[in-house]
């Protein structure tokens, strides 16, 4: 799938309802998403510390790394736990997930300066 675009929001926006339930109900979705974020930590950290022109034993780049991925999951969770506000069209919950990550990079970038 690319980043660039998005499932048809009519297909996504029947889904979401179930996919959120089903993310905190069932235990092998919960490892897999955690798996996930486990291993973009590294790739995270590899970024940053090339970023920041320090090398890959540099503990910073691991820290920043780890809050980094942190904010974003907490991000993503928090938003997907979010009740679908009535009437609000399909477009809603992707703006909405948008600002929780903007705010999470937002509070990730605060923590680093």
């Amino acid at each position: 799938m690319s980043w660039a675009r998005a499932p048809p929001a009519s297909r996504s926006s029947r889904s979401w309802p179930r996919t959120r339930a089903t993310s905190t109900s069932e235990p092998g979705l919960r490892a897999v998403w955690l798996q996930a974020h486990d291993e973009a930590e590294p790739a995270f950290a590899r970024a940053l510390a090339e970023r920041a022109g320090l090398p890959d034993v540099d503990v910073r780049p691991a820290v920043w790394a780890a809050m980094l991925n942190a904010a974003l999951r907490a991000a993503v969770e928090q938003h997907a736990h979010r009740p679908v506000e009535p009437g609000s069209g399909p477009a809603a919950p992707r703006a909405g997930l948008a600002a929780a990550l903007r705010t999470a990079a937002g509070l990730v970038a605060a923590g680093l300066t």
